[in-house]
């Protein structure tokens, strides 16, 4: 005996695609000092270096498309 399958669900079951979000300076620096402020409480507990700190702000830096030299750093 085969087994029938069939869409019941009044309404999408499923969510919508999420809408992009727009890629605004002021989001991408909300999770840029986000992230930073992560690796500063470990430079503070003294997991991290104050020279890892530094790489990890460039490299946060390059990922949220901030300026090296930009005075939101």
């Amino acid at each position: 005996m085969a087994t029938r399958t069939a869409n019941i669900a009044v309404e999408t079951a499923t969510l919508p695609p999420a809408e992009k979000q727009p890629d605004d300076l002021q989001a991408r620096l909300l999770r840029y000092r986000t992230s930073t402020t992560v690796f500063r409480s470990m430079v503070k507990n003294g997991t991290l270096t104050e020279a890892d700190y530094q790489k990890c702000c460039d490299i946060l830096a390059k990922k949220y498309g901030i300026s090296l030299c930009s005075i939101f750093r």
